[in-house]
């Protein structure tokens, strides 16, 4: 393996529905346990609610109608010093241990989070502590200044004048934990404020995981405010640093919950605006989708990140112990290597479970079985570097291998093939009906089993159209038709079993790598039939019959060929050769020597045939080394799994150039 740094990508497309990179479908980030605890923790009726229930117990002493205020602070007490009082007996209640006589208690059946009460005695040493300097009462006696300033805040509190109340011998603050966490997050941001945010709470003793349990309301609150009241990238480093403190799934559900939680508020108070007469709030309108807008922004990175990180920790599908095997194996026979992943990996056991126990399609599942492996091994790179899960990456390379199978024998059929990879076809064996018959059994087989998944049946059927189109169009091209016709059949023929990588990354939102992948495999396979097309005159050892394929269609070499200059092939020759293909389109029957002979002239001529389908095929490499670069450019994560999938794909298509250049094959596609 490469060691290479992790590149992250900005992907610029929409996870779909059944993504395994979908943070809506996991059940561990919006759902189940961790959502649980971080709701329990966080749950507020928020920020607002809160205000409104401190300015309604406020509202008296602004108005005059309650004076304990003037006598706690003197007489130019607007009221304000009561609210900071307030603030700093919240605060100093979440953050006493219970060693100074706070505990936590649920302060009903149905509540969710616990809330912190504390007994007379911390109450009157706090309210002691935080009066000790105010200016109430000054003509007094310090001692009982103090005691008249406290039995005026209890008196208070007896009358409900204040946001704490007494039950069952101890205190706490009403509403649940929303007032005493709503006061405490103004305090602190009172004598902090918004900038460095993290550091203060660090300093306070505050970012912590297991506080954040304790007083979760006072960090939902504290992010509601900086949201409001603060700057965007304030709230931002906050909800990320909230992220990191917690940590994995659980940090990523905090923050999640934080967001849609203003969200929803956010959301409602727009469509309560937009109901209500908007020219009231000239501006506000605006301003809450500006804010909403900041929020979907916020929560589409982290949905990018979670695609990252899941991306980065997927299962490998391929081994690095399987390649390294594959790889001492392709030494001496290079197509051992896409063998022996196929069938370490388990490629071939799937296949035989799907397809082996069915007699009558025996043998186009031996057809598949003796066929090369680069098709499904491909197909389990490119679902590895996509992200697919690795049974499914086996279905669909156990699929394909048998789809190629069933083309391979319906070939077979069409072509008259006896012999194919070393072994008797069923068309020597049984005849064309009978090996005619399984083909198109083995073929409804496939569509069969693909038929509970709507998308990948319709790529099937897809194939199925694509294919017997283009090979329909192969055969009908004529001699007078130009090189480009002859390119574009052939373009269409290797598309038809391309799709599988788009298919994939279509499934898991990778939909830009999938479509290059798949160029990628289309370029591959175009090189590929080209060298097939070469190898009609020159097979080598374990393909099929020499010069079986000759004349059941005009190929780009033959077109070629034709087109050389007469002192190359002679007017006779060029006789020869249209009068053998035609005869074998026409079904008719020829001699052996006639065969025999126009091969000659292809080997022959092959030197020269190979000179000008060297510019053809430098554009199909140059083509598919750019898609190769693309494909893996739009991958989330460049990693260390990636870079060498990458380097096994470009070793092979250099490979299947060289073979044009050195015109001696050293790797087969068919």
């Amino acid at each position: 393996m490469i060691n290479e740094t992790l590149k992250l990508r900005n992907p610029s497309w929409e996870i779909p529905t059944g993504s395994p990179f979908r943070l809506d479908r996991d059940p561990n980030i919006v759902r189940g346990d961790n959502h649980e605890r971080v709701n329990n923790a966080l749950f507020t009726l928020g920020y607002k609610y809160c205000q409104s229930l401190i300015f309604r117990l406020l509202e008296p002493y602004w108005k005059g109608k309650l004076q304990d205020h003037s006598l706690l602070f003197g007489q130019d007490s607007d009221g304000r010093e009561m609210l900071m009082l307030w603030q700093e007996l919240a605060y100093t209640v979440i953050t006493a241990a219970e060693t100074e006589g706070v505990t936590r208690q649920l302060p009903s059946r149905l509540s969710i989070s616990t809330v912190p009460v504390f007994d007379r005695n911390f109450l009157e040493r706090q309210l002691g502590r935080l009066l000790q300097k105010s200016a109430g009462l000054s003509d007094q006696p310090e001692e009982n200044g103090k005691s008249r300033k406290i039995d005026i805040c209890r008196q208070g509190i007896d009358r409900g004048e204040w946001p704490i109340s007494k039950k069952g011998g101890v205190y706490s603050f009403d509403n649940g934990p929303d007032t005493v966490y709503f006061l405490a997050v103004q305090y602190f941001l009172s004598h902090h404020g918004f900038a460095g945010l993290i550091d203060h709470l660090e300093e306070e003793g505050l970012w912590d995981k297991e506080k954040f349990f304790l007083n979760g309301p006072f960090y939902s609150l504290l992010m509601e405010n900086i949201f409001f009241y603060g700057k965007p990238d304030e709230f931002r480093k906050v909800i990320y640093g909230l992220s990191e403190l917690l940590g994995g799934d659980l940090g990523l559900s905090a923050a999640l919950w934080v967001i849609r939680f203003l969200k929803k508020h956010e959301t409602e108070a727009m469509d309560k605006l937009s109901e209500d007469n908007i020219l009231s709030a000239p501006g506000e309108l605006e301003r809450i989708e500006a804010r909403v807008g900041q929020l979907e922004s916020l929560e589409a990175e982290f949905r990018t990140n979670y695609l990252y990180e899941k991306y980065s920790g997927r299962p490998a599908i391929i081994s690095e112990e399987t390649i390294a095997e594959a790889s001492q194996a392709a030494q001496d026979d290079s197509s051992l290597f896409w063998q022996v992943i196929f069938d370490r990996e388990g490629g071939g056991k799937l296949m035989e479970d799907l397809f082996g126990h069915n007699e009558i399609l025996r043998e186009v599942y031996e057809t598949a079985l003796t066929e090369r492996k680069i098709i499904p091994v491909s197909l389990l790179m490119m679902a590895d570097s996509l992200g697919l899960e690795k049974q499914e990456a086996l279905y669909l390379a156990a699929l394909s291998q048998f789809a190629w199978g069933v083309i391979v024998s319906y070939d077979n059929v069409v072509d008259g093939h006896k012999i194919r990879k070393g072994r008797q076809t069923q068309t020597a064996i049984d005849g064309m009906p009978i090996a005619l018959d399984v083909a198109l059994l083995s073929l409804e087989n496939v569509l069969s089993s693909t038929i509970a998944d709507r998308e990948l049946h319709k790529n099937f059927l897809k194939m199925l159209r694509i294919g017997c189109s283009g090979d329909l169009i192969s055969r009908r091209l004529d001699w007078d038709d130009s090189p480009d016709r002859y390119e574009e059949s052939m373009a269409g023929l290797t598309k038809a079993f391309s799709w599988f990588p788009q298919y994939i990354g279509n499934r898991v939102g990778l939909v830009e790598a999938g479509q290059n992948f798949a160029a990628f495999l289309a370029d591959l396979h175009t090189l590929g039939q080209l060298n097939n097309d070469i190898e009609d005159i020159d097979p080598p050892l374990m393909k099929h019959e020499e010069g079986n394929d000759v004349g059941q269609r005009i190929t780009l070499f033959w077109k070629i060929l034709m087109d050389l200059p007469d002192n190359l092939v002679s007017a006779q020759e060029t006789e020869t050769i249209r009068g053998v293909f035609s005869a074998r389109n026409s079904s008719l029957q020829v001699k052996d020597e006639e065969i025999t002979a126009i091969i000659a002239i292809g080997k022959r001529c092959k030197a020269e045939v190979l000179a000008r389908l060297e510019p053809i095929v430098q554009r199909v490499y140059e083509e598919a080394g750019r898609h190769l670069e693309l494909a893996f450019d739009s991958l989330p994560v460049m990693d260390q799994r990636n870079q060498t999938y990458k380097n096994i794909f470009a070793n092979t298509l250099e490979i299947v150039r060289r073979n044009f250049l050195s015109q001696e094959p050293t790797i087969q596609f068919e």
